[in-house]
């Protein structure tokens, strides 16, 4: 007991807080980067399993307990509405996702198109096709997620101009610029051949395998954190 006591004595009080403070910053990162493996692995396999099925409609979809990423298909008629959103990259290069209103018996529902490229010029809008998408339209359903770190700015008009630019899909804000109540997903439309739009839809951007070598890497920083400062505790003693 005396021997434990006098080896904590022995410890630089503030060393011995910053150390022991960055250990369990990295430990704990560590285990939330194994949480998100685990949650990516999950979702993959979710994919895997509702990619067989048959498209659904929207409010077959949401009935389900897990309905992101199921088949669904929509039929209705396009409103004027159109959305631009913004900041989207395609190999590199900057565009936009292409979003519009389908009113269908079910409800108003949003439809991602896809991307495509923007002008080079900033206040320029891309030229957008004058042809409808062919109705009924498959897809998936996707569900949006906010972005906390964006807050749209933009005031809604009453009478606006489309297409409108917005920095994420929020479906609260684009029902005030409508006029209309949305239903709670968005679809993303299945690729077509001759399609203006790329739909190269990407559910998991970063695989499982990649978060598991993030939390070996904390785990492995969080021992080294340790081992150097036992070994410069045990050199302070010594002299």
């Amino acid at each position: 007991m005396k021997d434990s006591l006098s080896v904590l004595k022995s410890l630089p009080p503030i060393a011995t807080l910053v150390t022991l403070t960055a250990v369990v910053i990295m430990f704990t990162l560590g285990v939330w980067q194994l949480n998100r493996a685990e949650q990516k692995q999950q979702r993959l396999a979710h994919i895997a399993t509702v990619s067989q099925q048959q498209g659904i409609s929207p409010t077959q979809a949401l009935s389900q307990p897990d309905w992101r990423d199921m088949p669904v298909i929509v039929d209705g008629q396009w409103l004027d509405p159109w959305f631009l959103i913004d900041n989207k990259l395609h190999r590199g290069q900057p565009g936009y996702y292409v979003v519009r209103l389908l009113d269908s018996t079910e409800g108003v529902i949003a439809v991602n198109l896809g991307w495509i490229a923007a002008p080079r010029q900033r206040d320029v809008l891309p030229t957008l096709p004058q042809a409808d998408p062919l109705l009924p339209l498959t897809g998936v359903a996707w569900q949006v997620t906010d972005n906390p770190m964006i807050r749209e700015t933009a005031t809604v008009s009453a009478e606006p101009e489309w297409p409108v630019r917005l920095q994420q899909i929020d479906l609260a804000v684009m029902g005030k610029w409508a006029g209309l109540p949305l239903m709670p997903l968005v679809v993303l439309s299945d690729a077509r051949d001759n399609s203006p739009y790329v739909r190269e839809w990407q559910p998991v951007v970063m695989p499982p395998e990649k978060h598991i070598a993030y939390a070996i890497q904390w785990f492995g920083m969080a021992l080294a954190c340790m081992v150097v400062f036992v070994v410069a505790v045990r050199r302070k003693n010594r002299q």
